[in-house]
């Protein structure tokens, strides 16, 4: 268990006040280190000098991004990543916020890659169970999740 994780949101960019002073991050980011958070969950650019071991990436798929941010985060030393089955989730609060990155998404990217997916058997990726689970879920959530990332499984396909 790596401890307490403690999330400074919208560090680069407010979609209410626009761009976002460092100063302020820096200083909230600071203050959950010292309230003992060990993973500080952000958007923070390396010249402010937060060892990478200590980031780790959530995005949204507002503007069909995310996985490309998850990738460039990974490329950046970034190994904790985000992600929720089918999307699910979001942001209330943020207008425009579409759900999270889905983690089958981020297997599917994955595939054949130099990373290893943490929690999976010899760091292999079984897409398929993930695009089965995703369906339960959606069944039992009556197509809460509605999200159209499952062309990256025959499973899906099948399912639709």
């Amino acid at each position: 268990m790596d401890g307490v994780r403690g999330y400074v949101s919208v560090v680069i960019a407010c979609p209410y006040s626009g761009p976002v002073d460092y100063a302020p991050v820096r200083d909230v980011a600071k203050a959950l280190v010292d309230m003992g958070a060990t993973r500080r969950v952000s958007e923070i650019p390396s010249e402010w000098s937060v060892p990478v071991e200590n980031l780790a990436g959530h995005f949204h798929d507002t503007y069909g991004t995310a996985v490309s941010n998850v990738l460039t985060a990974l490329e950046h030393g970034i190994r904790t990543i985000d992600a929720s089955i089918g999307g699910l989730g979001g942001c209330p609060y943020s207008p425009g916020a579409t759900g999270n990155v889905a983690t089958e998404d981020v297997l599917y990217a994955l595939q054949g890659s130099k990373y290893h997916v943490a929690g999976t058997k010899d760091g292999t990726i079984d897409l398929e169970q993930m695009a089965d689970t995703y369906w339960v879920v959606d069944q039992r959530a009556a197509g809460a999740g509605e999200h159209e990332s499952c062309w990256a499984s025959d499973t899906c396909a099948a399912a639709a």
